[in-house]
């Protein structure tokens, strides 16, 4: 909130400029025009009219929840319930003053308007705003039939002062009264697409990451995305006008008068130049698309010029002008939305609008909508006068079930029925359905339709319960066997991988569904007793087979399929006790959803890519003493397990070994040479790694590998593995005599991250470990 005393830059609506400084402006220097053609004179006792007051200027500091619209005097006052306020015009809907009317026939009241946190009252051309409570512009309804309800059916109210034109709102008694908000087109935001540039091998290593760790100026470490990612295109994408651009223009237009508007409430000298500046770009956007006569502009200028002089020297007549140039529009706009404006009022949450089907001057009959279950309230709007007051009472819904569609299906449930009626609850969680005691699954509610899935029940009629608002109801459903489709016969009753189904039952229907556990197998072709389809592969075990007829619904669970779980070969048959050996599996039925698990003498073998008919992975180490290992190999998931005896040998003819390397340490940054001795090494393409660091091959053969270090983040110690093509990583005679230290002197720049040695003076905190 804005205080005396700010800049004049900063003033709102409803401060002045004083000396350069900010300052509270008194009532009567708002300079907000009332339009009294626009004020109403009076309606009925009931309220519920639209009042709405026309005027410039009327958005003040703080919005709408600082607008306050009250009739009457203390004691003896009500506020007007705020629907809306615009820079021209403020909407509330008048209060119901039945309480303040004892034996009055007629009562006029004061209407008093305050605007902003400090409620300053506006300047009117009117004398006094007033409005007046009146019988003879006051709706009576006396009587309601029929009172209660179960389907939409047409209901009839008596009376008097109806009128020719009504709207009748229905309102739960226990609806909150809150405005339903209306919802504001989603603003078009077209995607920023950006590519992410692909990062050089020698850098992933470098970093063993898949994204560097990259260093900018003055020492700080930049953001990956900062620096990898770049935009899609280097040409800006030309946007798409949006469908309600027209209605865009016109909100900015509308946002602009507002603007000038609360200028030239408070500074002339400013509200003159934004004039200049509008019949500018106006008379040019004319010129150059309409070709206007130079008297026309002559006219046009001598009008604006005219206006500006008026502006310097009278704020009033200025605002006069203002309002001669947007009032005829704004007018316009006004009238087009009162009804939404009504609409915004009444129709709150919980509070449905019923369709009128005849009225005149003493009888209303309409057809109100599906309501759930409840007693409502009947809102009588007559237009141009107000709310009826009533004498009817609520006028109460009840549940009903009219219809079951279908109403008999199989006994193993899973058919989708429609229940037609009037009462239910459409609150989400609010409405269950019982078949038999069992939980028909809800799909969707609304006041006079709820759709459901049939659970399984015993063949014969059962009772059907819905509990919705706090109320119940009840019909009934029938499971039969003969609605029941069978499955009689599968062929084949197992095969491994992709095959075709041939089924044979009964009752499959026209369009049948076919199911093998959570396998669709598609249906090719079909009639009422037999089907064909085709399943993909899946994995090894045993499956039911379940048929859906969209008629009547599930098949019970009696037939079954079994998918074969194969090994059916292991790939090389040996390797090295160090493990690391790319051993292939093929076979039949292996689970690609959920990942199996793969032993080789109960070690995990760690895999690297998988499908329905073959598994890659890594050998794991073993640590066996003799000169070889024989080991069963077993893939085993969640339909079943198979076991590949004696299928993999650890031989140790085949293990490469480290012997020793040389030098033991190095610094993260790396660039250290390390000799690496043993035996069964590669002549070439053997890889070398320090903790997941990649180690460049500089000369290899069998006995002896050299390599170049790279860059480690932190110190470690960590074994050199050397991995050898075709056999796996080799052992290690002393592991200790094969282990690297990354680490770094008290001088290197990687003991301080790289940024720099200490400087003297500074302080150094060394972390434990």
């Amino acid at each position: 909130m804005y205080e005396t005393g700010e800049a004049c830059s900063a003033c709102p609506s409803g401060y002045t400029c004083e000396d350069g400084l900010c300052a509270a402006a008194a009532a009567a220097d708002l300079m907000i025009e009332a339009d009294a053609e626009s004020v109403p004179e009076g309606g009925s006792w009931a309220g519920g009219y639209l009042y709405v007051v026309s005027g410039f200027g009327l958005v003040p500091f703080g919005g709408l929840e600082t607008v306050t619209v009250t009739f009457g005097e203390a004691p003896y006052s009500m506020a007007c319930a705020i629907v809306d306020v615009s820079f021209d015009y403020i909407s509330c809907l008048v209060p119901d003053f039945t309480k303040y009317k004892g034996s009055d026939t007629r009562k006029t009241v004061p209407v008093s308007i305050y605007l902003g946190y400090d409620q300053l009252t506006p300047v009117l051309e009117l004398d006094q705003m007033t409005y007046t409570f009146d019988d003879n512009l006051t709706p009576s309804a006396s009587t309601l039939v029929p009172a209660t309800i179960t389907t939409s059916e047409v209901v009839s109210i008596g009376g008097t002062n109806f009128g020719s034109s009504v709207k009748i709102f229905l309102r739960n008694k226990n609806a909150p009264s809150m405005r339903k908000r209306r919802s504001l087109p989603e603003p078009l935001v077209e995607p920023h697409v950006v590519k992410k540039r692909e990062v050089h091998d020698f850098w992933t290593k470098f970093a063993n990451s898949e994204e560097p760790t990259w260093k900018c100026m003055h020492g700080k470490q930049c953001n990956h995305d900062d620096v990898s990612f770049m935009p899609s295109s280097l040409d800006r994408k030309k946007r798409e006008i949006p469908e309600n651009w027209s209605d865009i223009k016109q909100q900015e237009k509308e946002d602009d008068e507002e603007v000038l508007n609360a200028v030239c409430m408070v500074d002339a000298s400013k509200c003159n130049d934004m004039l200049n500046d509008l019949f500018s770009a106006q008379s040019r956007n004319k010129r150059s698309e309409d070709e206007y006569d130079y008297e026309d502009e002559l006219s046009a200028k001598d009008d604006q010029e005219l206006l500006d002089e008026i502006c310097r020297t009278d704020v009033h007549k200025c605002n006069e002008m203002l309002n001669n140039m947007f009032s005829s529009q704004s007018r316009l706009k006004r009238s087009a939305n009162e009804a939404e404006l009504l609409e915004m009022a009444l129709l709150t949450e919980g509070t449905y609008q019923a369709d009128v089907v005849s009225v005149d001057s003493t009888s209303i009959t309409f057809l109100p909508p599906a309501l759930p279950a409840g007693e409502y309230d009947i809102i009588i709007n007559v237009e141009g006068q107000g709310n009826a007051v009533s004498s009817t009472g609520r006028l109460t819904s009840t549940m009903a079930i009219d219809s079951v569609t279908p109403d008999t299906g199989s006994e193993c449930g899973g058919q989708a029925i429609t229940i037609a009626g009037s009462g239910f609850c459409e609150t989400p969680g609010s409405t269950t359905v019982t078949i038999g005691g069992e939980t028909c699954a809800v799909n969707s509610v609304s006041p006079s339709l709820i759709s459901c899935v049939t659970p399984a029940g015993s063949d014969g009629s059962s009772n059907l319960v819905i509990n919705s608002c706090k109320q119940s109801v009840s019909g009934s459903y029938t499971f039969s066997t003969a609605s029941t489709p069978e499955v009689t016969s599968v062929s084949p009753t197992s095969a491994s991988g992709a095959t075709t189904l041939d089924l044979t039952g009964t009752t499959f229907g026209s369009t049948p569904t076919v199911m093998v556990g959570k396998t669709s197998c598609a249906v090719t072709s079909s009639s009422d007793s037999s089907i064909t389809c085709d399943l993909p592969g899946i994995p090894g075990g045993d499956y039911q087979v379940v048929v859906y007829n969209e008629d009547v619904g599930l098949s019970c669970n009696t037939a079954t399929f079994t998918s074969s779980l194969e090994i059916s070969s292991v790939s090389p048959a040996s390797g090295s006790f160090g493990g690391g050996t790319k051993v292939m599996i093929t076979g039949t039925g292996f689970d690609t959803i959920e990942a199996p698990n793969v032993t080789v003498c109960l070690g995990l073998c760690y895999i690297t890519s998988i499908s329905t008919s073959q598994i890659d992975c890594l050998s794991p180490t073993n640590n066996a003493t003799g000169s070889t290992e024989v080991c069963d190999v077993t893939v085993s998931q969640e339909s079943g397990s198979v076991t590949s005896s004696s299928a993999f040998t650890y031989d140790l003819s085949l293990t490469p070994t480290i012997a020793t390397i040389d030098p033991v340490r190095g610094g993260t940054g790396g660039g250290t040479l390390v000799t690496i001795t043993g035996t069964g090494f590669a002549q070439s393409g053997n890889k070398v790694m320090v903790d997941g660091s990649i180690c460049d091959i500089s000369t290899q053969d069998t006995t002896m590998i050299t390599c170049y270090t790279n860059y480690h983040s932190g110190a470690i110690r960590a074994p050199v593995i050397v991995d050898v093509p075709s056999q796996g990583y080799a052992i290690y005679d002393d592991v200790d005599a094969a282990t690297f230290y990354y680490i770094d002197r008290w001088s290197s720049i990687w003991t301080w991250g790289g940024l720099g040695t200490p400087l003297a003076g500074e302080f150094i905190v060394i972390t434990e470990g």
